[in-house]
């Protein structure tokens, strides 16, 4: 009660913070309502508007204690003496004493400003708007915003493109405990005094609000669209620093008031007193009128410009309409332009804080395309982009439209912008007869100056095309400028290789179009495969007389379902054959794999339409004991013949000869020994390496005449044997010095067998012994490498091995904060693999690189042999997964480091940016994020000192909620599941994964594109459900074609059942819908409460997609959720009458062709 009575007591000289306005005075309410002229201004170059917050007052809410009017009356006047100063009021009362609180939501209030606004700029479109908003103010002004990326009338469409900064104070980006408060009271008053309260604004401000969430994505999704055009929306947050006293916290903490990746000041108040100023020199009064400047004197250069140059215009900042169209509509721009971005020049270019790059070419060649695409790249991103400026030259150009146009943009930056009048006097110029030589002067000087506090990119396209005599006044004063040892700039240049251009840029590096282009296609030549590769080769042409079986033909050949045993010794050569199999069955009617799972199999049983399936299943001694009985016996039902169905199942099965495998497959009738007709097979393998050694000059044949007989006498069928002894013999031989005796002495000295004690893994690790017995640190990398190879979840490739090898091993504590990964990488991986492991490990070409793996499952049993049969190198289960664990843990901890330094983001090098590069090379992460837990979850009991040691790594994240660790990292480690959670603000992390995906699909960077997959299983859900703040561009849909492009599952569900393609439809994004649908995405799909994408579609009245979806035949029109509903009643329930009447049409057309 205590509580309330303060709520509600009369303000006092001691109440200074108590919530304002306590109650809002009934008898000025109605003309505190809509919009107010505070300041009238002939030719005004601005209009400031300001938007108070939940139960504030037009006027009030603006106005100190002290004094007896608002400081936008009192004191803004004189400083922008320029500005219409606008104020807009609106009921946005929780509860009111005298009447109903206003029932009207967010989108009602936003709605009725962008209505009112429209009305009173229709005489003054396009003049600059500057909206200074407090608390729900700026959630209003922001729905405001994105109402007018859809106009109905071109005052509207005015407001959005002449929209240029926003000032929010105390705005609850992420939710506010207002909320909570204003709730109680509300609940207090509407069952006390039977007063009805606005419980739909409440509702809005609570955390994960899904209103908030929609408003926020919309929003900020349109602003990042915005930075790469001409006309940005610069954002500033002002944080409350204060506690209410009767609150005993903040109303808005600093985490929610605050934008992730833009600029942020504290007020020395509480909320309320927040935007209370009394005097120009309060701090809050100057922190708030500093960020107006910017604009201001952006707008006042432009005017001037055109007042004392009127027939001269500026150089276009932006690519032509013809190039822009081009870019938007080429699906492959980011891969015609890769020869440039992978360029040393142009990466030494990018990464430099001052550097220059010449581009040029032929005509037509593309270069203002390339340059374009580069802009973009550059400035979409920044966090500030006004310290990038480009110029798309014309033949029409001048030098001073050159010079102004860079000017312009790069005043853009409130620093640079507030110190260019002291130091520029262009405000005193007055023209006389040589008046545009003075200005042309002013103007290089102006330009000086505002590159003088560095972190500056000029793009200059097509400086070819302005006339002979201004290019060369320019680029000779240019040249003198870019000397200036203050000027910390970027500049890149493109143009036809001219003869004055050369002389003028000879200091600059360049890059030749042409020269690039024909490198580029040299990178396409074939490779020639390495040795193995080759021998696999032969090996498959002389595997091809196993396909002339008479027992493989008949069972090919047979028209109903049968089961073929392909049974051989270790090394015999099983897999290899079974995956020319595979190429053998494609050539087939019809091709499956094993990869489905066992009950839809089952659905083969069923067919009945001819159908002829393959089942290809290679080592079935490998797979588990417990289950292998039950898959044999599946098999050979599945193969079993059945005369309800007409589908043909062919099923292959290689295995070595167990006992288990031997009485499960006792039946199979068609049944081949690979050991007895391989002979021919390891016959041609022989003869070929021995035509190579000779061919090569080696060594002669007449010296390797019995090595081929030999060979046969003893390999028995295997052809794994076979390929160590020529190894063996290769390596003899390529040393030199041997005889003919002492070859075959050293053939008959080889081990007859692969495994076991006198075995040739045996020999091999007894050679790693000899030669590293006094060299303990190679030992213990050799055991680390044969630890990672054996324990893996997958084979690695050789950069994750070198990243996995640069984490500290061993259990004891180590410091991370100061560990740089790169400096820890091992050099000549690959041959380091070759000495340390002895043979027992190779390094292989995939199609996802080269990759490391143990040469035979049969190493891998002599490696784990309960007889440690590989001594020293002997692995155990515990401690070969520990190893892998720990290196997991650690690699995360060193990545995702929160207190790291990165660098600070700037407009040349934003945060996305930065981050982006970051994650880029670190090639073990993903392995790490995927599977950290499995390795844990196999450890078992014996994961204490791992969990330990991750646990202090979370609690370093909870210390910094808001760094960029814990954002990326928050929704991976609540899926863990671990008792400690991290809790980071969702809609940020969102955003931030969205913008950094952007990024990605920017620049193709498909790896930093799957490490954002690893680390948000929903990331196709975030980025399908975002607003695009024009349908039209090229790049709104960027990263989520790139997830499509990378194979992501578009039919994906969410924790509550949600599809990618029921979030597009049900927010209304029309591109999104429509890339997903033309994916194959299924429009069928239900979520838990039974809804589909059509139903929250017409829920939310979203026609466009609602046709969408209809265009698929197979959409289902009248589908119910779990409560009854349809898609009909939804739209119809909530007055969407062209949604309802759309479905009412289909639903009878549909009707009729039953």
């Amino acid at each position: 009660m205590k509580l309330l009575k303060c709520f509600f007591a009369p303000k006092t000289e001691s109440s200074k913070q108590a919530l304002e306005p306590s109650a809002p005075d009934p008898g000025s309410s109605k003309e505190a309502l809509g919009i107010s002229v505070v300041t009238t201004v002939a030719n005004a170059q601005v209009d400031i508007i300001f938007i108070h917050g939940l139960t504030g007052h037009r006027e009030r809410t603006w106005t100190h204690e002290d004094e007896n009017e608002p400081w936008f009356k009192s004191l803004l006047p004189k400083d922008l003496p320029t500005a219409r100063i606008i104020a807009y009021g609106y009921d946005a009362d929780v509860v009111n004493f005298t009447k109903v609180a206003s029932q009207n939501t967010i989108r009602d209030h936003a709605v009725n400003l962008m209505n009112d606004l429209a009305g009173h700029r229709r005489w003054a479109p396009g003049r600059p708007i500057i909206f200074v908003a407090h608390s729900l103010g700026g959630l209003v002004c922001q729905k405001a915003l994105i109402l007018c990326t859809n106009p109905t009338e071109d005052a509207q469409k005015d407001i959005l493109s002449s929209t240029r900064g926003i000032a929010f104070l105390g705005t609850p980006h992420a939710g506010s405990d207002l909320a909570r408060f204003a709730t109680a009271v509300a609940n207090f008053v509407r069952f006390s005094l039977g007063k009805k309260s606005n419980m739909k604004l409440l509702e809005v401000l609570t955390k994960n609000s899904e209103v908030l969430a929609d408003i926020s994505n919309g929003f900020f999704t349109m602003v990042r669209r915005r930075e790469s055009t001409q006309m940005p929306i610069a954002l500033h947050a002002f944080v409350e620093e204060l506690d209410v006293d009767f609150l005993g916290r903040r109303v808005v903490e600093p985490d929610s008031a605050r934008i992730v990746g833009y600029n942020s000041d504290t007020i020395h108040a509480n909320h309320m007193e927040m935007t209370k100023f009394r005097s120009a020199t309060d701090p809050g009064y100057v922190k708030v009128l500093n960020n107006t400047i910017v604009l201001r004197y952006a707008n006042y250069f432009h005017l001037m410009f055109d007042t004392l140059l009127p027939g001269v215009k500026l150089a276009k900042s932006e690519p032509p309409a013809s190039t822009m169209k081009e870019l938007c509509k080429s699906s492959s721009i980011r891969s015609s332009v890769k020869w440039l971005i992978d360029s040393s020049e142009y990466r030494v270019w990018k990464s430099a804080s001052s550097a220059r790059l010449w581009l040029h070419g032929e005509h037509g060649d593309g270069k203002t395309v390339i340059m374009s695409y580069i802009f973009r790249s550059l400035s979409r991103y920044a966090l500030y982009p006004d310290g990038i400026a480009s110029v798309f030259c014309s033949c029409n150009d001048s030098e001073e439209g050159v010079v102004a146009s860079m000017a312009l943009q790069l005043l853009r930056n409130k620093n640079r912008a507030k110190d260019w009048r002291l130091t520029v006097p262009l405000t005193k110029f007055q023209p006389g007869d040589d008046g545009r030589l003075e200005f042309n002067r002013l103007l290089w000087k102006l330009l000086t100056r505002l590159i003088e506090d560095g972190g500056v990119v000029l793009i200059i396209d097509g400086i070819d095309k302005i006339d002979f005599l201004v290019r060369s006044s320019f680029l000779d004063i240019f040249n003198k400028l870019e000397k200036n040892p203050r000027a910390g700039i970027r500049v890149l240049i493109s143009s036809e290789k001219r003869d004055d251009i050369q002389s003028a840029l000879r200091h600059y590096p360049s890059i030749d179009r042409e020269k690039e282009r024909r490198e580029c296609l040299k990178t396409l030549e074939f490779q020639e495969w390495n040795a193995r590769e080759i021998g696999v080769q032969k090996v498959e042409r002389a595997g091809k007389k196993v396909f002339h079986h008479k027992k493989y033909r008949k069972w090919i050949r047979s028209k109903r379902s049968s089961v073929l045993w392909l049974e051989g010794k270790p090394g015999s050569g099983k897999s290899t054959l079974s995956k020319f199999m595979v190429r053998e069955a494609s050539d087939h009617k019809s091709f499956w794999s094993y990869s489905d799972l066992k009950w839809a199999l089952k659905t083969l049983n069923c067919v009945d339409f001819n159908l002829r399936v393959f089942i290809i299943v290679d080592g079935m001694d490998e797979s588990d004991d417990d289950k292998r009985v039950d898959i044999l016996r599946f098999l050979l039902d599945l193969a079993s013949p059945n005369l309800n169905s007409t589908c043909v199942v062919k099923i292959f099965i290689a295995s070595r000869p167990e006992n288990d495998i031997n009485s499960g497959l006792r039946p199979v009738r068609h049944h081949i020994k690979l050991q007895e007709v391989n002979e021919e097979d390891i016959r041609m393998v022989v003869r070929g390496w021995i035509e190579r050694m000779v061919s090569e000059a080696k060594c002669e044949e007449e010296v390797l005449s019995k090595v081929k007989d030999y060979i046969m006498e003893y390999s028995d069928g295997v052809f794994m044997w076979v390929t160590l002894v020529l190894r063996d013999l290769e390596q003899c031989i390529d040393k030199g010095g041997y005889t003919k005796l002492t070859l075959h002495t050293r053939l008959r000295s080889l081990p007859k067998e692969l495994g076991g004690k006198d075995g040739f893994y045996r020999a091999m690790v007894d050679s790693l012994l000899d030669e590293y017995k006094e060299d303990q640190e190679h030992q213990e990398l050799g055991q680390r490498i044969l630890a990672w190879v054996t324990f893996a979840e997958r084979p690695l490739s050789v950069t994750e091995l070198r990243d996995a090898l640069a984490i500290p091993s061993g259990l004891d504590r180590t410091d991370l904060s100061t560990y740089i990964l790169e400096d820890n990488r091992p050099h000549k991986l690959e041959r380091a693999i070759l000495s340390f492991c002895g043979g027992l490990v190779e390094v292989r070409d995939s199609h996802d690189g080269r990759t490391v793996q143990l040469i035979h499952q049969t190493a891998r049993e002599f490696l784990l042999h309960k007889d440690k049969l590989a001594g020293p190198y002997r692995l155990e289960h515990v401690q070969g997964v520990m190893e892998i664990a720990m290196a997991c843990c650690r690699y995360l901890s060193i990545v995702f480091r929160p207190d790291l330094s990165l660098g600070e983001a700037n407009a040349v090098l934003p945060e996305a940016e930065i981050i982006e590069c970051h994650l880029s090379g670190k090639s073990l992460l993903i392995y790490a994020l995927v599977n950290f837990q499995t390795h844990l979850d196999d450890l078992g009991s014996n994961d204490e000192k791992v969990r330990n040691e991750f646990m202090d790594f979370v609690k370093l994240l909870i210390m910094r909620s808001s760094s960029f660790a814990s954002l990326l990292l928050g929704q991976w480690i609540q899926a863990l599941k671990w008792p400690s959670r991290l809790h980071v603000d969702e809609t940020s992390a969102r955003l931030y994964l969205h913008s950094l995906l952007l990024c990605a699909a920017e620049t193709g960077n498909r790896e930093v594109a799957a490490v954002l997959l690893s680390l948000r299983s929903d990331l196709l859900h975030i980025v399908a459900s975002i607003a695009a703040a024009n349908e039209d561009a090229y790049e709104d849909s960027g990263g989520l074609e790139l997830l499509l492009n990378m194979g992501a599952d578009f039919n994906a569900k969410d924790t509550v059942g949600r599809t990618p393609v029921s979030y597009a439809a049900g927010n209304g994004l029309n591109r999104n819908t429509s890339l997903l649908l033309n994916n194959k995405a299924e429009p069928n799909l239900k979520d838990r409460a039974g809804r589909t994408p059509l139903s929250y579609a017409s829920e939310n009245g979203h026609e466009a997609s609602v046709r969408l979806l209809l265009e698929r035949e197979d959409v289902e029109l009248n589908s119910e959720d779990t409560t009854g509903r349809t898609p009909l009643s939804y739209a119809t329930a909530n007055g969407h009458t062209a949604v309802a009447e759309l479905l009412q049409s289909h639903v009878t057309k549909y009707q009729g062709t039953i």
